[in-house]
């Protein structure tokens, strides 16, 4: 995913989800922060959904981490492939 005109704070964040072995202690706000920052619109959806839409038409579910703020490793794989993919 090209950075272009990230702050510090989400390129840091965007190197953390890009990081091997995948990191497990990646906050959900700072997740959150990047894809809006990306061009991404995250929107609530019905209990821990959130529908994440980007304005080429790409879309991905995700359920917000509870009852801690972290994601797990599986929900970065999902977010870094989403990436990946508007990238690509």
């Amino acid at each position: 995913m090209p950075a272009g005109h990230l702050s510090s704070r989400h390129q840091k964040t965007l190197d953390r989800i890009y990081e091997t072995p995948t990191l497990a202690n990646v906050r959900w706000s700072e997740v959150v922060s990047l894809l809006v920052a990306l061009g991404c619109e995250v929107v609530p959806t019905r209990g821990s959904m959130y529908l994440v839409s980007h304005r080429g038409g790409s879309r991905l579910v995700l359920h917000r981490p509870h009852p801690g703020s972290e994601c797990r490793r599986n929900l970065v794989e999902r977010i870094r492939e989403y990436l990946e993919m508007l990238d690509g």
